[in-house]
C-alpha cells in the first residue's frame, strides 16, 4: 500500500520501538547475537581476507603443514565466523517474529523466540545471501569496464564510467539495503517464499520511496548520535581505567598494568557490545512498526474504513432514535 508522508508518525514509531526495547530484556539477547556476528563478520574478514581465500581455494602450502599454529588457529577462527554467522541469523530472524508477537499483545519468550529464529534460518541466508551477490555482480561489472579504461589510458572515458558506475553501485546499494530490510519481515511476517518475499519488498519499496528513504535518513542521523553519546559515555571510564593502570603499574609493574588492560578492554568492548545490541532491537522494531503501516493491504483499509463509517452511522441513527423518544 502506497502511504503518504503525512499519514507516517515517526515520532510515534521511534517512541513505540524505544518502549518495546526498554520493557523486553530476553530481545537484547536477540540483538546482542545480530551486533556481534555484525562485528565479527566486518573485523574478521577484513583483516584475515587473503588468507580465508587461500584457506578457501585449497592453498597446498596451508594444508601441507598440518603442526602449523597459524593454519590452525586460522582454521579454529573460521569455524568460530560460521558459528556467528548462524547465530546471527537465528537471531534476526527470532527478534523479528518475538516483536511481531509482542506488537500484537502476545506471550512469547527466549525460548520461543529462539525456535522461530531457527525456523526462518533458511529463508532469511537465501535472502541475505543472493541480495548480497546480486550487488557483488553489479559492482564486478560496472568496475571491469573503468579498469580496462584506465589501463588502456582511456582516462577522460574512464573518469565518465567511474562516475556513472559509482552511481549505479550506490542505487543498488541502496536498493538492496530496503528488499533486505523489507524482505526479512515478508518472509517472517507473511510467511512468503524467497521469491514472493522479493518481488513484494522491491513493490513495497517502489511504492513508498520518499518514506522509505526518509526513515533511511533519520536512522542515519540517530546512529551518528548513538555513537557520539556512546564515545562521550566511553572517555571518562577510559580514563579510570587509564588511571587504575597507572597505579597498579606502580605497584606491581608490568603484570599490573597488563591486568588492567584485560580487564578494562574487555569492560569497554562489553559495554559497546550492550549497547549495540539495545540498538539493534531498537532498528529492527522501528522498521517492523514502519513496514506495518506501509504494507497493510489494500482490503484490511478499506474494510477498516467501512466499519468506521458503519460506525458512524449507527451511532448517529441511535442518537436520533433517542431524540425522537
Amino acid at each position: 500500500m502506497k502511504k503518504n508522508l503525512k499519514e507516517i508518525s515517526y515520532w510515534e514509531i521511534f517512541k513505540k520501538a524505544g518502549k518495546l526495547t526498554w520493557e523486553n530484556h530476553y530481545l537484547w539477547w536477540f540483538g546482542f547475537l545480530v551486533a556481534l556476528s555484525a562485528v565479527i563478520n566486518f573485523n574478521f574478514y577484513s583483516q584475515h581476507q587473503e588468507k580465508i581465500e587461500y584457506l578457501l581455494t585449497g592453498g597446498h602450502s596451508l594444508f601441507s603443514r598440518l603442526s602449523d599454529v597459524g593454519a590452525t588457529g586460522l582454521t579454529i577462527l573460521l569455524i568460530i565466523f560460521l558459528v556467528l554467522v548462524i547465530l546471527g541469523i537465528i537471531g534476526r530472524g527470532a527478534l523479528i517474529s518475538s516483536l511481531n508477537k509482542l506488537n500484537q499483545g502476545k506471550f512469547f519468550n527466549f525460548k520461543l523466540g529462539f525456535k522461530e529464529g531457527k525456523k526462518y534460518f533458511w529463508k532469511i541466508f537465501w535472502i541475505a545471501f543472493l541480495v548480497t551477490l546480486s550487488v557483488s555482480i553489479v559492482i564486478m561489472i560496472m568496475i571491469i569496464p573503468v579498469v580496462l579504461l584506465f589501463f588502456n589510458q582511456a582516462y577522460l572515458m574512464g573518469s565518465i564510467m567511474a562516475f556513472l558506475a559509482f552511481s549505479v553501485i550506490i542505487l543498488v546499494s541502496i536498493l538492496a539495503i530496503f528488499i533486505r530490510i523489507y524482505g526479512y519481515l515478508y518472509t517472517i511476517l507473511g510467511e512468503l517464499n524467497f521469491w514472493e518475499a522479493i518481488n513484494n519488498a522491491y513493490n513495497l519499496f517502489r511504492k513508498n520511496l520518499a518514506v522509505s528513504l526518509i526513515m533511511g535518513l533519520l536512522f542515519l542521523g540517530i546512529t551518528i548520535l548513538w555513537i557520539i553519546g556512546l564515545m562521550l559515555f566511553l572517555v571518562p571510564i577510559v580514563f579510570i581505567f587509564f588511571g587504575f593502570s597507572s597505579v597498579l603499574f606502580l605497584i606491581i609493574g608490568k603484570i599490573g598494568m597488563w591486568i588492567s588492560f584485560l580487564v578494562g578492554g574487555g569492560s569497554l568492548i562489553a559495554i559497546m557490545l550492550f549497547f549495540r545490541s539495545l540498538y539493534a532491537v531498537f532498528v529492527q522494531t522501528a522498521w517492523i512498526l514502519l513496514f506495518q503501516e506501509i504494507a497493510k493491504p489494500e482490503e484490511e483499509i478499506m474494510n477498516n474504513e467501512l466499519e468506521t463509517e458503519f460506525g458512524s452511522l449507527d451511532k448517529s441513527t441511535a442518537a436520533v432514535t433517542s431524540m425522537e423518544k
